[in-house]
């Protein structure tokens, strides 16, 4: 015996809530500074990545089994593992980060990404811009790219 397919659902919460999975996934632009013209790409905080990546940080800083509930951890702890996250995860390339001095442009890396987490209110621009939903819906991602 079948089961009947019952027709996806589409409602006006889909449209007020709809993201696209995949700007979630793969990051959508976030404009940081019209001025400077700087843009970050970041995913989405609860994206399959960032969740595995969060799960292998605790596991390299604790190990398998030692963390049994956030209240294990210190706020120091907390904070190391939430820029390593957004470093690692989150962050996943901008366009027009220069060098103060030299106006160069610094070019995406890993490396850099962490050292730009130890500035607070960038590491907050971040997570925010990862956490809101209206960063991923695909109209948003169209206007950042044209701007």
């Amino acid at each position: 015996m079948t089961k009947k397919s019952t027709p996806k659902l589409k409602t006006n919460l889909h449209a007020i809530f709809g993201t696209d999975p995949r700007l979630e996934e793969e990051g959508a632009w976030v404009e940081v500074n019209g001025f400077y013209g700087l843009k970050i790409k970041v995913r989405r905080m609860r994206s399959a990545t960032a969740t595995k990546a969060y799960e292998r940080i605790i596991l390299e800083m604790f190990g398998e089994g030692k963390l049994r509930r956030p209240s294990d951890l210190s706020s120091d702890q907390s904070l190391e593992i939430i820029k390593r996250q957004l470093a690692e995860a989150i962050l996943v390339d901008w366009v027009n980060l220069r060098d103060s001095e030299t106006g160069e442009e610094i070019p995406y890396s890993a490396e850099v990404a962490r050292e730009l987490m130890e500035i607070g209110d960038f590491r907050e621009f971040v997570f925010q811009a990862a956490s809101e939903r209206d960063s991923f819906r695909e109209q948003h991602d169209k206007e950042a790219e044209g701007n």
